[in-house]
């Protein structure tokens, strides 16, 4: 076990076959970043800043590249959450409003092309949710109402449309 202090914020970290786990025993509200940093690469492994009652993640790819981002407020994820593959595109973009899924969601492939488009209301499946093929063209249509699959539609990916 080892204790130590990172920006101001107390943590004992355990160390268990080689896996590393922190337990923080500061404010969890407080404002400011902590980080932590694979000194072997010298890149952040990930990284938490606090301002204003919301509380960023920030994760990172092995080559220091940022992977994921997401916004909690008192313990609940609130606010974006967005994943980017290791080359910077967008991988996806989602909303959350006091945990439960919020608002339009959206998944790329790795070419910065749109996968799919859904939308929530407040953890509920809602409107129009679109999936496309890797060349752009929509092969899937469905329309939500109160978390109701009300229809559903699929489109010839080979049509001249």
């Amino acid at each position: 076990m080892l204790k130590t202090i990172i920006h101001n914020i107390p943590l004992t970290i355990f160390v268990l076959s080689g896996l590393i786990s922190f337990v923080s025993c500061g404010k969890t509200d407080q404002e400011g970043m902590t980080e932590w940093v694979n000194k072997e690469k010298g890149v952040k492994a990930w990284e938490r800043t606090s301002k204003n009652g919301i509380t960023t993640y920030t994760y990172y790819y092995k080559s220091g590249i940022k992977k994921r981002s997401e916004e909690y407020s008192g313990g609940i994820r609130h606010g974006k959450s967005i994943q980017w593959y290791e080359s910077g595109k967008v991988e996806f973009e989602k909303g959350f409003d006091n945990g439960k899924k919020t608002g339009t969601h959206k998944r790329y492939y790795d070419n910065g092309k749109l996968s799919g488009e859904q939308f929530y209301e407040m953890g509920t499946k809602s409107g129009t949710w679109k999936f496309y093929l890797l060349n752009g063209k929509e092969w899937l249509s469905e329309s939500y109402n109160k978390g109701s699959l009300i229809s559903s539609e699929r489109f010839n990916p080979f049509s001249l449309k």
